[in-house]
């Protein structure tokens, strides 16, 4: 039951200014562009946006970087700071200013639209979680404002009609309403350059594993059979098995990563990957997979860049995925 409120950005409300240099969020320093032609991940953490690939890692956004997705169609890297939204165009090395101003809690989505039949879209995934989006919409080049809220979250964004939305969600909403983009011919150009291609890498063949963990039932206080039920992981060895669900302010599920060739829930950490034949305990359940973004150099979720054998890069401070190059794919939210 998603409300939507669209907004349409005609060109005569356009910035066709750039912000000034410094709010660009340039590199600090030059950035090799002969960048090897493997398959790289990047996250967000402390020290800004960050490039990884399989043996190395670079800051090329440093400073305060609070949202980010990488996109294999326009080969860019859109990242949010207080400055505004770019595009790190992954070609020319530099950031592209796509819309001016702070966003403060908007959170932006870039929308391609049908691919196949399927509408490609990054960010704004989690519609109980989203509350106001502003989608930056490739093929027409134009903003439009979405309002998430859906399900369990719906009593904290509108009024006890069902309808008036709170003060802090309209205040939202009127922010997104005065945004609009720098220039949208840029917007233009990187749709021509993702027009044939998509998001994601091709569906890969998925492994059979007959014996998942048994897990107690218990643990699972909303929906018992969920316990122990498995998913498996495109591109990865590595499977997720749930291992605890509940419901308080919304409905919560845990889904922890299971290694079938040692029988062994694994971890990424600070200090390395962590093996056990256990489960979580219940006070220290971990953050649900989804969102996680996997492709064969590896899996990358909260900042994490990870294989089953080792941690590739650990996030400082705290950490954010934004994907792969190549596109990969993505473990999706539930209601996706």
């Amino acid at each position: 039951m998603r409300r939507w409120i669209a907004l349409a950005v005609v060109a005569s409300c356009q910035s066709s200014h750039a912000p000034p240099p410094q709010q660009q969020q340039a590199p600090a320093k030059p950035i090799d562009a002969a960048v090897p032609l493997v398959d790289r991940a990047y996250v967000v953490d402390g020290t800004g946006l960050v490039e990884v690939s399989p043996s190395s890692a670079q800051v090329i956004v440093p400073g305060e970087v609070s949202w980010c997705n990488a996109d294999a169609r326009a080969n860019v890297v859109w990242y949010e700071t207080p400055a505004g939204v770019f595009a790190f165009d992954l070609q020319t090395r530099a950031s592209i200013p796509i819309i001016e101003g702070s966003l403060e809690e908007v959170e932006p989505i870039i929308d391609w639209g049908p691919f196949g039949n399927v509408d490609e879209r990054l960010g704004g995934e989690n519609k109980v979680e989203l509350r106001v989006g502003i989608a930056i919409g490739m093929g027409s080049a134009s903003l439009a404002m979405e309002t998430g809220c859906e399900g369990d979250a719906a009593v904290y964004c509108f009024e006890d009609d069902g309808k008036t939305p709170t003060k802090d969600l309209a205040a939202q909403q009127k922010i997104a309403k005065h945004l609009a983009l720098v220039d949208p011919s840029a917007i233009a150009r990187l749709a021509a350059r993702g027009a044939s291609r998509s998001l994601w890498s091709p569906p890969p063949a998925m492994q059979s594993w007959a014996n998942p963990p048994a897990i107690d039932k218990a643990r699972c206080t909303e929906i018992a059979e969920a316990c122990g039920t498995k998913q498996a992981i495109p591109g990865s060895s590595l499977w997720l098995v749930t291992t605890a669900n509940s419901r308080g302010d919304y409905f919560h599920e845990t889904r922890e990563l299971f290694d079938p060739a040692t029988n062994e829930f694994v971890k990424a950490t600070g200090s390395g990957m962590v093996r056990s034949k256990s489960p979580s305990r219940d006070d220290e359940l971990t953050t649900d997979y989804a969102g996680m973004r996997v492709s064969p150099a590896g899996l990358s979720h909260d900042g994490f860049v990870f294989d089953p054998r080792r941690v590739i890069y650990a996030p400082k401070d705290f950490g954010k995925t934004c994907g792969w190059s190549s596109g990969g794919w993505r473990i999706k939210w539930g209601g996706e």
